[in-house]
């Protein structure tokens, strides 16, 4: 997740016990040979990116991404609840 996401927000990063056998402070790999994603290192890296199609308007698509994206926050308070994942649904889908 560090490599795809960059470092973890502080409170996470300094109580993972073993980052510094993987990570060094600024979250760059340790392992030889090994170079992060490029998308690491930019400020608006998206954990998921949902392609438009003909079942999926963009305005869907980037709807959907976000509520992923609330879902998986890394800190648990900023985490979105499941009532507000049902809030968000589609109409159509409750």
């Amino acid at each position: 997740m560090v490599s795809a996401l960059g470092k973890f927000p502080g409170s996470l990063w300094t109580r993972w016990e073993k980052r510094d056998e993987y990570f060094d402070e600024d979250a760059n790999s340790l392992w030889p040979g090994y170079t992060s994603p490029s998308s690491r290192k930019t400020p608006n890296r998206k954990l998921l990116y949902v392609k438009p199609s003909e079942r999926m308007t963009q305005l869907e698509a980037s709807a959907f991404e976000h509520l992923v994206s609330r879902m998986a926050c890394l800190e648990a308070e900023k985490r979105i609840t499941m009532d507000e994942v049902v809030g968000m649904l589609p109409k159509e889908w409750n």
